[in-house]
């Protein structure tokens, strides 16, 4: 509508750090159909994953369904190491909305990399922003078979973290975390 039209000329003449600000609240008062339009006029569409939905660049695809697409990673961590991702550009996990497809995809295909492979275990990655080392802005994630002696390092250093800090955090988490509905139960008389 005109006045949409307006806000998002107003938005485009602001500092890029002023646009990351009021973007997202500027997008939530679109419907989906909305902001599908709004990709579409983007132009050029730069993301490889969304290109190799596509069929513009050529992936070595061991999976693809309805939803999801999995390949081998073109940058390898080791020999099997396989990318899954949404056929639906989304930037992080958390944007999809039912995520059991893409997680069955996933432990189907981490079954059949340690047949396949004969790895003796696999890491399953997910980095969900730049600074969870997430490289393309379309939600990945890996499977990554592990050898003996294969070089892979992964870890971190403990967080110096009071259990003060610890108990509150996990009050604030457990507060938001969306209730479920229960199922109605129908209460049906006997005659």
């Amino acid at each position: 509508n005109p006045d949409q039209i307006k806000k998002l000329n107003e938005l485009a003449a602001l500092p890029p750090e002023k646009q990351k600000e009021e973007l997202p609240k500027f997008l939530k008062t679109l419907t989906e159909e909305q902001i599908e339009f709004l990709k579409s006029q983007q132009g050029n569409n730069e993301c490889p994953l969304c290109l190799i939905v596509e069929g513009k660049i050529q992936a070595r695809k061991v999976y693809e369904d309805a939803e999801v697409i999995a390949a081998l990673e073109i940058h390898p961590a080791s020999l099997g190491h396989i990318i899954v991702f949404p056929k639906k550009h989304v930037a992080v996990i958390s944007q999809i909305k039912d995520v059991g497809n893409i997680f069955n995809a996933v432990n189907m295909l981490t079954k059949v990399i340690f047949e396949t492979t004969k790895a003796q275990g696999t890491n399953i990655i997910i980095a969900s922003g730049k600074a969870a080392g997430q490289h393309l802005e379309h939600a990945t994630i890996n499977i990554i078979p592990r050898y003996p002696n294969d070089l892979i390092k992964l870890g971190w250093q403990k967080a110096d973290i009071s259990e003060q800090e610890i108990q509150e955090l996990q009050k604030e988490i457990t507060k938001n975390i969306p209730k479920k509905e229960e199922p109605k139960r129908e209460i049906r008389t006997i005659k």
